[in-house]
Formats: structure tokens, C-alpha cells, sequence
């Protein structure tokens, strides 16, 4: 296929970089000498007048409905603050932004109100004077569950109509599109030789030194809350946290 073959709603393919002079050489690291030094900074060390500690309970199923949250015992634990459960989280707090298949029926809150679909979603929220004391409460907080069965590959998940992880979408498959480019049909009719295979890519992310904690320090009289974070996604932190606290 030439230049002047390709449809015009097909995207140009991306240009060789022609600047490659850092490819294979050292880059001196800006980020050491403060921690080598001991100055670092991470969210531990940020001490703020009043500020309280939040602990979260955890789903430890990976599928199962959530029957029932008993945290009366928590509530009246030494220092408490405030106890959090999915339904009264629900109440106070709008969805948060979500970027999945269908926005529209899947609804993404802060904590799981009626059924937990993965191990480790928060199910309820502990706020105490210290850390100490609010993971003390965390264990007063009694949770009974339906558990349901999981389905721990991925191409069986896909291939399941009945045990859904989020039954409102009616599948367990999160993303498909088909992208095509060319005359895809007539280059495999004319390839002398075509190669089939499945790939699977293992579950990957970014993990920071420092845990992923925040801490949000709201001023009532201006209306104004600054949060600390070692998050990257700032812009984003900053849409969420307003769309689901209902401020500007």
C-alpha cells in the first residue's frame, strides 16, 4: 500500500523521533540527594493542628454481597470520631468519576454499599483521634457477607454470563474494540505467511516508596481544602474528590 492508498480517516503513523542522543546513556537522577540526606519529605511527616487518622476495612472476599455492617461497637470505641459504612458513605458522598465501559449503569462510590467485587474494597472507614486507636476500632466493626463464587481467569470471567461481577452491565467484560487499519482482509489474502496466538499481558502498576496515603486539610472560613498527596494524578484528585464532595 502506497502513501496516496490510505483512506483519509486512517491516523498517520508516528514519525521516528529524530532526537535519540539519551538513548543508552546514563541520566543523572535528580530525586536522590534529598532522600540520601535524610530530607525527604512523605505524607508521615506532615503534622497538621487537629488532624485526625483514617483507617479502612477491607472486603477480604474477592465476590460477595454485603448483608450486613454492625459498627456500633466502633462508634463508642476511646477516640473516635466518626464510623463510615457503605450505605451512609452513599449518602453524603456522590459517585466518583469513572471511565469504564458504561458510566451510565456502573456506579463507582467510595466505599461498596451492597456488594464487594474485589479483595481489598473498602467496606467502611474508622476516624479516630490516632492511628492506633482507629485501627483498634477497625476491629470492632462486624460484617456479615453472602460470599459468591469468583472467577479468578480472566478468560472464563469473559465467557460467563451468570456470575457477573457487576450485574448492571451484563457481562464481565470491561473493554472490546476492534481496531482496524488498511485493507486488513486483502493483506491477509495476499500474506505468504499469517501467525495466530493469544498474548497475556500480567497485571502491572507503579508502586511509590512512600504508601498511598493522603491527608486533606478543609479551612471552613474560606471554603478551601488542600490535599497532600504522592499521588501523580493531581488533576484528576482534584475532579474527583469535588464531584464527590459536591463542592467546587
Amino acid at each position: 500500500m502506497t502513501q496516496t492508498d490510505i483512506p483519509a480517516d486512517v491516523p498517520a503513523p508516528m514519525a521516528p523521533h529524530k532526537d535519540l542522543k539519551w538513548i543508552g546513556k546514563s541520566v543523572k537522577r535528580v530525586e536522590d540527594p534529598k532522600l540520601l540526606r535524610g530530607l525527604g519529605r512523605y505524607i508521615d511527616d506532615v503534622v497538621l493542628p487537629g488532624m485526625l487518622h483514617a483507617v479502612v476495612l477491607r472486603s477480604p472476599h474477592a465476590h460477595a454481597r454485603i448483608v450486613a455492617v454492625d459498627a456500633e461497637r466502633a462508634r463508642n470505641a476511646p477516640g473516635v470520631a466518626a464510623v463510615l459504612t457503605g450505605p451512609e458513605a452513599a449518602e453524603l458522598f456522590g459517585p466518583l468519576p469513572d471511565s469504564g465501559p458504561a458510566p451510565d449503569k456502573h456506579v463507582w462510590r467510595v466505599l461498596a454499599a451492597d456488594k464487594v467485587h474485589y479483595v481489598g474494597e473498602g467496606v467502611a472507614v474508622v476516624v479516630a483521634e490516632t492511628r492506633y486507636q482507629a485501627e483498634d476500632a477497625r476491629a470492632l466493626i462486624d460484617v456479615t457477607y453472602d460470599v459468591l463464587e469468583p472467577i479468578v481467569d480472566p478468560i472464563a470471567a469473559a465467557e460467563n454470563t451468570e456470575n457477573l461481577v457487576h450485574e448492571a452491565l451484563g457481562t464481565n467484560i470491561a473493554y472490546e474494540r476492534t481496531f482496524t487499519f488498511g485493507e486488513v482482509a486483502r493483506d491477509f489474502e495476499e500474506s505468504d505467511i499469517i501467525v495466530r496466538d493469544r498474548l497475556r499481558w500480567g497485571r502491572q502498576t507503579a508502586h511509590p516508596l512512600d504508601t498511598t496515603a493522603a491527608i486533606g486539610d478543609y479551612d471552613a472560613g474560606t471554603g478551601e481544602m488542600v490535599v497532600h498527596t504522592n499521588s501523580i494524578s493531581m488533576t484528576w484528585l482534584a475532579f474527583g474528590a469535588a464531584a464527590a464532595l459536591g463542592i467546587p
